[in-house]
């Protein structure tokens, strides 16, 4: 063997080994690339540098000879490829679980381990009863040599893995070599074809990252250090493509799975009970797509709950079980706009061994395609068809598609491609080992679905990070992500996946997002509280459809989104629609009140509120009005997501929480900190605690209250800090992140008893409070005895219950932030016998926490990510002692977070030194500010105010209620240095504690908006909608006083005895001109052929007239005849083309051409996004056009929503043709109704082209409503 390569391995592994640290190393490669003879020569040279070195051979775990042959049967007997090895033929755990142990003990406190395997492979006997005994120590190297080492059970426990490969005739001659004298070489030969190079491809494809180094050893003397990717292109040239494909059904299965997965799955008989009903659901899907929303009796959802169902009792086993785990933006259904996913995961739990297969199901416009993920690998079932097209029978392809879509990476290995929500969840110091694309995904599935990423992971370098709504959901794709050999961590909502070549990086990412995940018994209340969440998810859900079903009498909701049951504002009953308005505005489910906001601002682009209408108070602006999205964003909003991802980055930064005093309308101190925040896009929390603001009770005699003595102090607080952030983001329009929040709801102030119960129900009548700090650690204060030590996990528990009993106080308490403190802080006369806990203290906490929430059924809360309070040695009111140790906040957190505990708070920071704060970033990313904020507004005061206030340790807070009133008269010139000061003071802290900086881009993603109108912004809405309707109805342009002329567009309807009814019908009823589309599966998804439907409207009577819908690419152009060509010669009368069809601009005058040549009129479509713009007007002068198209829907498909915007383009155009003496006819096709089409009417539209409105079961209700057009057209 190559000295050289020996010898820079030795060099490598010099350079790898850690003082009292074992060193393992691994050998991969296939079959006879030279594994063993490199671990023999490498012990040989490396042994004296190390105490002893132990050769571990994979090949120990094979199973029995007798279990592998009967594996093999049939796949031998049919000639079949076996990719399995690793995965059926081999107990690779016992391995893992060896190096495992290694890797965990401690060699720095003993001197050695010694570790046995038994019952492993004897190659020698043919018999699984060797055993194998080793002696570790600190200073061992284990090299571990055999197939399948990148494996995710053993890479993670390798230091440096190395990758043998070897051009396929010289292994097969190896081969046949090494076993000539017990094997053939036709034997060998075969074997070597179905079984060894089919197995380790199958590796490869899956987990060909995991190596540091990659060697061509074609020449045991010459070998050849590769690239990375080298590793794929040896799939691609060893791979015989053509075994990667089967036919039918059973041949699938045996061939893509191995006996003991079928045997226990079932698989034959699942595959095809669930091929045959999913199949159902993708035709359910082609029907809906074409069908308007009237015509819907249950939503995709509903179907596809109940399609498993019916899978599941076919299954008829009581062990497995299929479930859906995922589903994808169905409600986009409803606009028409594929494609579809669904996730189901087939598991089977029998003894504690659990196989399984995670199914992803791919609607699309051109084909359905179900792939299959488990740990063999990716197979697919596909088949190409066109979306609303119903198929008979399905002709599936079958293929194992991790292998055939493998492609190599970029030559030089540098470029890698993140998908992320925004720039803000990104790791930076990737940057420095890739060129990276960034990819924003926005909000979970909004912009690109998990489904879509996935299919990048086979042809090109991943990063991805993925928030999902529902735990299955993360977890399902976790499972899918590790089946293609990525790596994946699960922390909160999010899904952290990435596939990299590079180690030093994928190393990186593995200890950088370590001490996330919970362990023992506490992994079963993790579950708990998961399944819990996704419960509380799904029930929401049903709560949103049932409420909009059964409360109204306009509105659907299906699939979880809302809609109008006709499609459109414009054309309902005033006062129904006024009245479902109201109630699902004002409905207490914010889902419903989210859900009918977005769909207003789908209908009304901007809808412009009136100010004045909006709130009682009178706002200071000389703007008349804000959108409906400007109102929604003011709005304060839950910050849990941005603290777990300071803290998960590591990120030295802290969000900036200000106690206020000044609570009164244009309050000094709250404008100022959010104005503050704002100049720098950083998010803040305005807060006071129930020591300022609680309410007004007798107790014992004695009158307790808030120091600033408030009338209505919770309610005061909050609305003084809704008024002034909406005052602020009037001026700008410039969306910002702000929480308001109750600071230290202490155990101490409830008093008399039931005071802060009392109070936290108050605060839920606003509904805008967004962070709670509970604070039960005067338990721990009124507690120290001599034995506190002994006593104190028992006091925790205690403050633990104090903290969770509020919680259930707390209307929708799963949603909001929540402060945990955890023992009681230093304050001015106490701060020198306080209880400091040490980190084991935080983590018994953290644990106590866990179980608590779990047993009080607020098992939610521990999916949330929370803050904890823990004494830091800082001083509230005060100045610090030398006891400060903010840095000890980060070592907690690194022991806690596991718990869902993401940050430490600093609070006690009234006279911290600057330092001290630009210390805490590290664990706290959350830092409380009081005092410094109140010295900053009494030190600006008038001197007469400030004399009256003026005291030690902060008591002035205490006396501000004397000058309130007296605040407002401050000459303005004051009021706006006092303001100017507060705002200087909130900057220069924010600077200190590196106040993140959001993009607005951040903003919009973190920003949890309430939807919370009153009843005030509820009559303004609807006032305002009402007002839009009105302008737009006012309109009417048709100066001609000519009916419209309707064109029956049978889209949907096959060529057959139904569609010449249906023309012959049309006849009879004076419908001579009718509208019929062409599709060649290009331009749109669909393929329309219709020219049977062209020839049989001509030949019925020449006077009928055709209008031809070409939605083909470059329609100009064909092999024997262009489209425009074929339908000419078959009677069409007039032929419209889109702009968009011609794949040269140029050419459009070209096609215009063809169509004049052949005598036929010539009309463009212009499509709903489409403007029209000089150029258009110039072409239809140009080539002096008489008919244009406007398209009410997006094209392909019928029963679409109808754009009501697309009605001023009608204006734009009559005015044109009237200014410049044209006989221009305008028709609108699609997405009409029996309400619309007047409106149509009153914008100058000639002709309307549609089905939907007069389309029928039967022929006599297509005549009846074909009257009912006819007779609202000329009504008018």
């Amino acid at each position: 063997m190559s000295k050289r390569l020996i010898e820079k391995l030795v060099d490598k592994i010099s350079l790898l080994k850690k003082d009292g640290l074992p060193l393992i190393i691994g050998i991969d490669g296939p079959t006879a690339a030279g594994k063993t003879f490199l671990a023999k020569n490498l012990k040989a040279k490396i042994k004296k540098k190390f105490k002893s070195v132990w050769i571990c051979q994979l090949d120990w775990t094979l199973k029995s000879r007798k279990y592998r042959s009967r594996s093999l049967q049939d796949f031998k007997a049919n000639k079949t490829n076996f990719y399995f090895e690793s995965q059926d033929h081999m107990n690779l755990g016992k391995i893992s679980d060896c190096l495992k142990r290694i890797k965990e003990y401690n060699f720095k406190g003993k001197s050695l381990l010694k570790v046995k395997l038994n019952s492993l492979y004897n190659r020698e006997k043919a018999t699984n009863d060797l055993s194998v005994s080793a002696t570790i120590t600190g200073e061992s190297l284990i090299i571990v040599e055999g197939h399948y080492t990148s494996i995710p059970n053993l890479e993670g426990l390798i230091d440096y893995n190395i990758l043998l490969l070897g051009e396929k005739n010289e292994l097969l001659k190896r081969k046949i070599n090494r076993v000539k004298h017990y094997r053939s070489p036709k034997q060998t030969t075969e074997y070597f074809n179905l079984i060894d190079i089919p197995s380790f491809v199958n590796h490869l494809s899956l987990y060909n990252n995991n190596y540091d180094l990659v060697v061509d050893n074609t020449s045991y003397l010459r070998p050849v250090i590769k690239n990375k990717d080298y590793s794929i292109k040896w799939v691609n040239k060893v791979s015989n493509f053509k075994k990667l494909k089967e036919d039918n059904l059973d041949k699938f299965v045996k061939s893509n799975f191995y006996p003991s997965i079928i045997e226990n799955l079932d698989l034959k008989n699942f595959f095809k009970i669930f091929i045959k009903e999913i199949t159902g659901f993708d035709k359910f899907v082609s029907n809906n797509i074409k069908i308007n929303i009237q015509e819907i009796n249950i939503d995709l959802t509903n179907f596809l709950h109940d399609t498993v169902k019916k899978i599941n009792r076919k299954i008829k086993s009581n062990q497995i079980f299929l479930k859906l785990e995922f589903t994808n933006n169905f409600h986009k259904i409803y606009y028409k706009s594929p494609p579809f996913f669904a996730g189901f995961q087939l598991t089977k739990n029998q003894n504690g061994i659990k196989d399984s297969l995670n199914i992803i199901v791919k609607i699309k416009n051109k084909e359905f395609e179900i792939d299959v993920y488990w740990n063999g690998g990716v197979e697919t079932i596909n088949f190409q068809r066109d979306i609303g097209k119903i198929y008979k029978d399905y002709d599936f392809d079958f293929k194992k598609k991790n292998i055939i879509k493998i492609s190599p990476f970029n030559k030089n290995n540098k470029d890698l491609t993140a998908f992320i929500p925004t720039d803000f969840l990104y790791f930076n110091f990737i940057d420095q080992h890739y060129k990276v694309k960034q990819i924003f995904t926005n909000r979970e599935e909004s912009t690109i679905s998990a489904a879509e990423i996935l299919e990048n992971y086979f042809s090109k370098e991943i990063f991805w990070i993925h928030r999902f709504s529902k735990f299955c959901e993360r977890d399902f794709f976790r499972k899918v992500v590790s089946c293609i050999g990525a790596d994946s961590f699960a922390i909160g909502n999010y899904l952290i996946s990435y596939k990299v070549n590079d180690r030093k990086l994928a190393n990186k990412l593995k200890e950088f997002l370590k001490n996330w995940s919970l362990k023992g018994n506490n992994v079963k209340i993790a579950e708990r509280s998961k399944n819990k969440y996704d419960l509380k998810i799904d029930q929401d859900r049903k709560t949103f459809v049932d409420f909009v079903n059964s409360s109204t009498k306009l509105f659907r909701a299906f699939d979880n989104s809302l809609f109008l049951s006709k499609g459109s504002f414009f054309n309902v009953d005033r006062e129904l629609l006024k009245k479902d308005l109201t109630i699902l505005l004002g409905s207490k489910h914010r889902s419903v009140r989210k859900g009918i906001t977005l769909l207003i601002e789908k209908s009304f682009n901007n809808l412009p509120l009136n100010i004045n209408d909006l709130w009682e108070d009178k706002v200071d602006t000389n703007k008349k009005t804000i959108s409906l999205n400007s109102l929604t964003n003011i709005s304060p909003t839950i910050l849990s997501d941005l603290y777990f991802w300071l803290s998960l980055k590591k990120d030295n930064s802290s969000i900036l929480a200000s106690n206020v005093y000044d609570i009164r309308r244009d309050s000094f101190d709250i404008e100022s900190y959010l104005e503050a925040a704002q100049s720098i896009n950083s998010p803040i929390v305005i807060q006071s605690s129930v020591n300022a603001i609680g309410p007004k009770l007798k107790n014992k005699n004695k009158i307790i209250e808030g120091y600033l003595k408030l009338k209505d102090g919770a309610g005061e607080f909050v609305k003084s800090t809704y008024e002034s952030a909406r005052n602020i983001y009037i001026k700008n329009e410039k969306n910002f992140l702000f929480g308001i929040g109750i600071d230290h709801i202490d155990v101490r102030y409830d008093k008399p008893k039931g005071r802060i119960k009392k109070f936290i129900k108050s605060l839920q009548d606003s509904n805008l409070v967004t962070h709670y700090t509970l604070d039960g650690s005067y338990i721990l204060e009124k507690n120290l005895k001599k034995n506190f030590q002994k006593e104190k996990r028992s006091l925790f528990k205690q403050v633990i219950d104090y903290e969770t009993d509020i919680i259930k106080l707390i209307k929708n308490y799963h949603i909001f932030d929540y402060e945990f403190c955890s023992s009681e802080l230093n304050y001015v006369g106490n701060d020198k016998k306080v209880f400091i806990p040490n980190t084991k203290d935080m983590i018994f906490f953290s644990e106590s926490l866990l179980k608590k929430l779990d047993q009080s059924y607020l098992g939610l809360v521990n999916m949330r990510p929370k803050l904890i309070i823990g004494n830091l040695g800082t001083t509230h009111h005060g100045h610090d002692n030398k006891s400060v140790k903010v840095e000890t906040s980060e070592v907690w957190i690194e022991n806690i977070k596991k718990f869902g505990l993401v940050s430490a708070v600093l609070h006690g920071t009234s006279r911290s030194h600057p330092e001290t704060l630009k210390n805490a970033v590290g664990g706290c990313k959350k830092i409380n500010v009081a005092g410094d904020f109140l010295q900053c507004l009494v030190s600006n005061l008038p001197e007469k105010l400030k004399s009256i206030v003026i005291s030690e340790n902060d008591q002035e807070k205490t006396k501000l209620h004397i000058i309130r009133n007296s605040l407002k008269n401050i000459p303005h010139k004051k009021k706006e240095q006092i303001k100017g000061s507060l705002k200087y003071k909130c900057l220069d802290i924010m600077r200190n504690i590196n106040s993140p900086s959001l993009t607005e881009q951040d903003i919009d993603y973190f920003k949890y908006k309430l939807y919370n109108y009153d009843a005030l912004q509820i009559k303004s809405i609807i006032s305002s909608i009402f007002k839009e309707i009105n302008n737009f109805k006012k309109i009417n342009i048709n100066l001609k006083k000519t009916n419209s002329i309707f064109l029956p567009s049978p889209i949907e309807v096959e060529y057959g005895n139904q569609f010449k009814k249906l023309i012959n019908l049309s006849n009879k009823m004076g419908h001579r001109r009718f509208h019929i589309d062409v599709g060649d599966g290009k331009f749109i998804n669909r393929v329309l052929n219709v020219e049977n439907k062209v020839s049989y409207i001509k030949e019925l009577s020449s006077k009928n007239i055709v209008h031809l819908h070409l939605m083909t690419m470059n329609p100009h152009y064909g092999d024997k005849e262009s489209y425009i060509k074929r339908y000419a010669r078959l009677g069409a009368d007039n032929i419209g083309i889109h702009r968009k069809s011609f794949s040269n601009p140029k050419e459009i005058d070209d096609g215009i051409n063809a169509i004049k040549a052949l005598k036929k009129n010539v009309g463009l479509f212009l499509e709903v996004d489409e403007i029209i713009d000089e150029e258009i007007l110039n072409t239809i002068i140009k080539n002096k056009i008489n008919w244009i198209v406007l398209m009410g829907v997006p094209v392909g498909f019928g029963g679409q929503f109808f754009n009501e915007q697309i009605l001023f383009k009608s204006i734009t155009l009559r005015k044109f043709a009237l200014k410049n003496k044209l006989d221009l006819k305008i028709e609108i096709d699609g997405g009409l109704n029996r309400d619309n089409i007047v409106l149509c009417q009153n914008f100058g539209a000639d002709y309307l082209a549609g089905w939907s409105l007069v389309k029928s079961s039967n022929i006599e209700g297509y005549k009846k409503n074909l009257s009912l057009i006819k007779k609202k057209l000329k009504n008018v």
